[in-house]
């Protein structure tokens, strides 16, 4: 079974097949950013000795200052724009924690504690101080986090008097960072009250950028799963579908659409719904059919394939949301592709909302998605294949390459949490015992090394990557003509 993060903020992974083609993406973009300076403040003076009696007793040792950040006047409240805008894991998680604790702590002094979890960070000390700096930048208002992780007594001191104190205690738990704050009023002996007056809870999946700070991540198949389901699949996609922090997988077939989980050897859809139902035949399908399946956080899924006149939005109930105006969807960042000879072309946006899409080659197979480093910067990434001579060029910003030449099912995604982007592809080959899944990394000199093969003997059809399940590869399903494969 698969089991996935615990909000509606998981990154989405999608799937776009046509004889295996296919798509990932991934939607993980920029974070905060910590300074790298502070000076500590002195010793907390004792209290005054309730007799002339006293104990000498050595001094405490200096507490860091809560770092200094923008004023009252000036700072974004919790619901700006910029705030709205954020769309990195843990800068969403940030955002939804300052959401819910509103204009209650503007001010505050934020401190987080240490990480806790199986998978001790390998730079837990760093991680806490910049939650902390996510923390206070999203709450706005005068906010100003502490550098280094302190435990609640230690923060009671650092706090500011007379200004709230929001302390985070963090934890790694299944593939997650959960966040959880609580704001203390503190009176000006520096003393907070005994109870909360606020709390908020909040998690993050795991990306490059928190990636980071975690033990080296194997690209590695410990286990295999194979799932019973229908041989006509030609576009996955794996995700939070429906935003109840669950992992369900988006099969497009020739005759349906169906979400569901794969487990105990069978894939059980939770909701299917007939082509038939959305949209007429396509004037002139492809005798091969190309699809794709693409997660949009909170909204649903948009699928598509060329045997159908148009592709869709649909709700995480598979109910009509919005017409793409073009049957084959990329995704909202990067458009739609309708019909090109045999293959596909670039046609623009997908309708009114779509954004527009560069002008690409006639591609039979794609893959796209945006990963993030460990500053936070996300950078696009798209994979396209020529269907004359197999070759799949890649595009991150402004660099390219080219694999010499890969099969008809591809996909892109962070596999290892390290800010580099893996190519998935599948071998090019008519004889399916023949076939597998090649990972491989495009590495940051522009280089790509191959770093796993797994053999597919019932051929490759499409392909896509889940949400990580723990700090370790995030896990892969392949659509076969025998079903799924599940490689954790």
């Amino acid at each position: 079974m698969l089991r996935g993060p615990e909000t509606a903020n998981a990154p989405f992974f999608a799937a776009r097949g046509g004889n295996g083609a296919a798509i990932a993406a991934i939607a993980l973009l920029s974070s905060c950013a910590s300074r790298s300076h502070i000076e500590p403040t002195s010793p907390t003076p004792a209290p005054a000795a309730a007799s002339a009696v006293t104990t000498a007793t050595a001094p405490e040792p200096p507490l860091p200052t809560p770092e200094t950040s923008a004023t009252a006047a000036t700072a974004e409240p919790p619901n700006s724009p910029r705030c709205a805008a954020e769309a990195s894991a843990l800068s969403r998680a940030c955002c939804s924690l300052a959401s819910t604790l509103g204009g209650r702590v503007l001010g505050a002094t934020v401190a987080a504690g240490p990480v806790e979890g199986g998978a001790a960070p390998a730079r837990a000390a760093d991680l806490s101080t910049r939650i902390a700096v996510c923390v206070a930048r999203a709450v706005g208002g005068g906010a100003r986090p502490v550098t280094s992780p302190l435990s609640f007594e230690q923060a009671r001191k650092a706090a500011a008097p007379g200004h709230p104190l929001l302390y985070l205690t963090a934890q790694l738990a299944q593939g997650r960072l959960r966040v959880a704050a609580a704001a203390h009023a503190i009176a000006a002996g520096r003393n907070p009250s005994d109870s909360a007056f606020a709390r908020a809870e909040a998690s993050a999946e795991l990306d490059g950028e928190i990636g980071a700070y975690l033990p080296r991540i194997a690209v590695a198949a410990s286990r295999i799963e194979r799932a019973v389901a229908p041989s006509d699949i030609v576009a996955l996609a794996c995700g939070d579908v429906a935003g109840n922090g669950q992992a369900e997988i988006v099969a497009v077939g020739r005759h349906k659409v169906q979400i569901g989980r794969a487990g105990d050897g069978r894939f059980s859809p939770r909701v299917e719904t007939q082509w038939s139902s959305l949209s007429p035949v396509a004037p002139s399908p492809l005798r091969e059919p190309l699809g794709s399946a693409v997660i949009v956080r909170g909204s649903g899924v948009l699928v598509g394939i060329s045997d159908r006149a148009e592709g869709f939005l649909l709700s995480p109930a598979l109910a009509k949301v919005r017409v793409l105006g073009a049957p084959i969807p990329l995704g909202d960042d990067f458009g739609c592709l309708s019909r090109s000879g045999i293959a596909l072309g670039a046609e623009g946006p997908c309708g009114r909302r779509g954004q527009h899409t560069e002008e690409l080659p006639v591609v039979d197979a794609f893959a796209s998605g945006t990963v993030v480093d460990a500053e936070g910067r996300s950078t696009a990434v798209l994979a396209t294949r020529d269907p004359a001579t197999r070759r799949v060029s890649l595009r991150r910003g402004a660099g390219t390459t080219t694999l010499a030449e890969a099969g008809g099912a591809l996909a892109v995604a962070d596999l290892d949490l390290d800010g580099q982007p893996e190519l998935l592809a599948s071998v090019d080959t008519d004889k399916p015992e023949e076939d597998a899944v090649v990972i491989s990394t495009w590495a940051r000199d522009g280089t790509i090394a191959e770093r796993l093969r797994v053999p597919v003997k019932d051929g490759v059809r499409a392909i896509a990557v889940c949400p990580a399940e723990d700090v370790r590869m995030a896990p892969i399903v392949a659509a076969t003509t025998g079903g799924l494969w599940l490689v954790r």
